[in-house]
């Protein structure tokens, strides 16, 4: 039975980072701006969804870029 977390190896063994959060929390977040959002604007469809969209998009961004360590465009 597998618990979800691999077995540390030696190209992971000091990087015990929880995989896959961000879209998670960049749902909930977005879900509380758009309803604030929605609910002081009068139109809470609209921002409801442009809020759980954007939040899964910052979610997934900052997902890769914590796996990559954060610097793909950048030169030293």
């Amino acid at each position: 039975m597998s618990g979800g977390a691999e077995p540390p190896t030696q190209r992971n063994a000091g990087k015990r980072k929880p995989a896959g959060r961000g879209a998670g929390l960049g749902v909930a977040v977005g879900v509380a701006i758009g309803t604030a959002l929605g609910v002081a604007l009068d139109n809470l469809a609209l921002w409801l969804a442009l809020g759980i969209s954007l939040g899964v998009a910052v979610g997934l961004t900052a997902d890769r870029a914590a796996a990559t360590g954060g610097d793909d465009d950048h030169e030293p």
